[in-house]
């Protein structure tokens, strides 16, 4: 994982935009993927889901914040995750 990915997400309830999706009911998901570095298989079992539907939630809201929040390098790198 990237430091500047885990920074951004250690540093994301500063940011008022996004709030918001600190309020998702999945953003436990980013939390278990970048603080925890949990894989999706676990993730999935934690929520008692299937994984396409964790790695689904992760990248909504991956893209409800890249597009105010990230700059275009990071957003390149979260999408190739």
């Amino acid at each position: 994982e990237s430091k500047t990915i885990k920074t951004f997400f250690q540093n994301l309830s500063k940011n008022t935009a996004a709030r918001k999706v600190e309020n998702d009911y999945y953003y436990e998901i980013i939390k278990c993927k970048y603080f925890n570095k949990m894989t999706l298989e676990q993730i999935a079992e934690i929520f008692d889901i299937n994984t396409s539907v964790v790695s689904r939630h992760r990248q909504r809201l991956i893209n409800e914040i890249k597009g105010f929040l990230f700059p275009e390098e990071y957003a390149k790198e979260l999408d190739n995750e």
